[in-house]
C-alpha cells in the first residue's frame, strides 16, 4: 500500500525550481537527504551566525536532488549515505565522515512498544517506511522486515510511503500507530510521539553518513569553510546530539 498526497508533485516542482534558483547564487549551496534536515539546519545557522556567511540549503529525496545536482545543479557539498552517493552518477572529491546512520522504530502518543515483535500485536494495525527504493532508511527497514521471522504475518499492515519525514508526520498526527525511520529524525520529533526503539543493527547493512564534497567545488573558500566548521567541537556536538 503507498499512499500518495496530492501536493506531492506540487512539492517536487517547488523543489526543483528552488534548486534551480539558488543555482544562481554565490552562496555556498548543501544539499541532504530529508532525513537529516534539523541537524544540518541546526549546524547551518551556528555557521552563518558565527561566520557571517550564507548557506543555501535544500532538502528533500536523494535521487530527485542527486539527479538535478547532475544536471545542472550547483551544490557543492552533499549529506548523506556513503553506499547511495558512491552508486549516484555524481564524482566527488572527497569524503568527511558524520557518523553512523541507526534504524529506529517508532511510534504514536498513547502506545508503547517494548521490542520489534511487538509490530505483530493487534494495537498495531499500520505500520509505516519509506520508499525502499528512494530512502536509505527504507531500504534498512525492508531488509529487517524480510529477517523477521513473523514477516508474512504483518505484510498486510504495511504502509511504505516517500520519504522519512513522510513517515514522522504520519505519527504525530496518529495516522499511523508505528513506522520505521533513522534516530536522528526520531530525535527530532520525540515531543511528539510515543516513544522509539532502536533496531538491532545486525537487522541492516552499515549506514555511513557523510559529506562529500562535489568535484569541481574542492577548492571553493566556501566548501572548504563550512568544512572546518563542521569539523569543530560545536557542530560534532550538535551530530551527537541527533545520534551520530
Amino acid at each position: 500500500m503507498y499512499i500518495r498526497f496530492k501536493k506531492h508533485l506540487l512539492l517536487l516542482a517547488t523543489g526543483i525550481f528552488f534548486l534551480n534558483t539558488v543555482a544562481f547564487s554565490q552562496d555556498l549551496i548543501i544539499a541532504s537527504a530529508a532525513g537529516y534536515k534539523r541537524p544540518i539546519m541546526e549546524i547551518k545557522n551556528r555557521y552563518e551566525a558565527k561566520t557571517g556567511k550564507q548557506v543555501q540549503a535544500i532538502f528533500g529525496n536523494m535521487n530527485t536532488i542527486l539527479s538535478q545536482v547532475q544536471f545542472g545543479g550547483k551544490a557543492g557539498l552533499i549529506f548523506g549515505d556513503r553506499s547511495f552517493l558512491k552508486r549516484s552518477k555524481l564524482e566527488f572529491a572527497s569524503h568527511h565522515s558524520l557518523g553512523k546512520g541507526k534504524l529506529v522504530l517508532a511510534y504514536r502518543k498513547g502506545l508503547t512498544l517494548s521490542h520489534l515483535a511487538e509490530i505483530q500485536d493487534d494495537r498495531v494495525k499500520r505500520l509505516a517506511f519509506p520508499d525502499s527504493t528512494k530512502a536509505i532508511y527504507g531500504a534498512a527497514a525492508a531488509e529487517c522486515l524480510h529477517q523477521l521471522p513473523f514477516y508474512n504475518a504483518i505484510r498486510q499492515k504495511l504502509v511504505m510511503v516517500s520519504t522519512v519525514p513522510q513517515t514522522s508526520a504520519y505519527l504525530m498526527t496518529g495516522e499511523i500507530d508505528a513506522g520505521f525511520l533513522n534516530l536522528t529524525d526520531a530525535l527530532g520529533i520525540k515531543s511528539s510521539i510515543g516513544g522509539f526503539i532502536e533496531v538491532d543493527r545486525a537487522l541492516y547493512a552499515p549506514i555511513d553518513i557523510e559529506a562529500a564534497v562535489v568535484k569541481g567545488f574542492e577548492n571553493t573558500s566556501q566548501v572548504n569553510s563550512f568544512l572546518d566548521f563542521l569539523s569543530s567541537k560545536e557542530a560534532q556536538l550538535i551530530l551527537n546530539d541527533y545520534g551520530l
